[in-house]
């Protein structure tokens, strides 16, 4: 018997009231998208249903200055559904350790370019933050 992992606390519909520059925001983005990789990829319905899931959760993120990085995280995650998609009514065709195969690549591809995403936009947040301190120490 496989071991599951527990959820992490914030892979959830409501998105905690987090400000913009704290890091848990960023952090607990980027452990949603590790949960992804840990959860035990046993058919077609069990990862579409973990995607599911996790597209509530970025949907509801709303926050103004990182519009831009969410918007991209949120197409990219609709292009992984469509290709998910698209798996499914091959499915037919492949085995089952080839369709998990290329699921997983699927999201491997998915996790590389949202990390590197949410990175991008936890550094434009510091630096913000230290740009408004300099700024207040010249003052």
């Amino acid at each position: 018997m496989a071991l599951r992992p527990r959820p992490i606390p914030l892979f959830t519909s409501r998105f905690p009231p987090y400000s913009l520059h704290d890091s848990p925001f960023c952090d607990g983005l980027a452990a949603a998208i590790k949960y992804l990789f840990q959860i035990h990829i046993g058919s077609v319905d069990s990862i579409c249903t973990v995607l599911g899931t996790f597209k509530v959760y970025i949907r509801g993120i709303n926050i103004a200055n990182h519009a831009e990085v969410l918007q991209s995280i949120r197409g990219r995650l609709d292009l992984l559904e469509k290709e998910l998609a698209q798996l499914e009514r091959e499915h037919l065709r492949m085995s089952d350790s080839q369709i998990l195969g290329r699921i997983r690549t699927k999201l491997l591809e998915f996790q590389d370019t949202a990390l590197t995403e949410v990175q991008n936009m936890e550094k434009f947040a510091t630096a913000r933050i230290y740009g408004e301190a300099e700024r207040a120490e010249a003052v």
